[in-house]
């Protein structure tokens, strides 16, 4: 596992385990690895729909992976966030949000992009007949316009030269809690908690030379 990658799964298990713990559901690791992070029968919410569990530094913007599939998603769904701040060179958590989403809310962000709009986008940045470079450029130049710039989530090109080529997506921090969260305080806590109980104190990580 990637050591920039271990807080988030540390953050995912805490909140998996205290989620099936709570309901009492059983799910298998392989389930984890679906659309979701935890089936709507693990979710202490009644009627919350499926979990997602992102983690995000205090400050950036909150990653959702894939555009594509998260475009379609058209159903309530839970979400969980683990927001982390760097304190004495480790990833404390300084804030933990949990919403409900309705689909329509979910979608209201994407308007006015289409998923046509995204299948372009994504068809120009897995061309393999273009150069890494070129590849940005192209993609580059389709999300610096219309529809995409009407759009409240933002839609990341990933392209590098070790042949990685995706198309993700992203909220910044500000427009999460303007749009998914705005009953929370955009403001971090002395002692966040999930469902009654304490988050952990630290996530797995620690700061290296420049890192911010």
């Amino acid at each position: 596992m990637p050591e920039e990658q271990q807080h988030g799964f540390a953050f995912q298990a805490f909140v998996k385990q205290l989620a099936t713990r709570l309901t009492g559901c059983q799910v298998a690791n392989d389930q984890y690895t679906g659309k979701w992070d935890l089936p709507p029968q693990a979710n202490p919410i009644a009627n919350g729909g499926p979990i997602s569990i992102k983690t995000a530094q205090w400050g950036t913007g909150i990653g959702f992976g894939d555009a594509l599939r998260q475009f379609d998603v058209a159903e309530r769904f839970t979400l969980v966030v683990g927001f982390w701040k760097w304190h004495g060179g480790a990833k404390r958590v300084v804030k933990v949000v949990v919403v409900s989403v309705e689909p329509e809310v979910w979608q209201g962000l994407w308007h006015p992009i289409q998923r046509a709009n995204l299948a372009q986008l994504d068809a120009v940045v897995k061309d393999m007949t273009r150069r890494p470079a070129g590849a940005r450029l192209a993609a580059q130049a389709i999300v610096t316009r219309a529809p995409f710039t009407g759009a409240v989530i933002t839609v990341n090109r990933k392209i590098d030269s070790k042949g990685q080529r995706r198309v993700q997506c992203s909220l910044t921090q500000a427009k999460f809690f303007t749009h998914l969260a705005p009953q929370f305080q955009a403001a971090p806590e002395a002692e966040p908690s999930l469902w009654g109980e304490r988050a952990p104190l630290e996530l797995p990580g620690r700061k290296r030379f420049g890192a911010v």
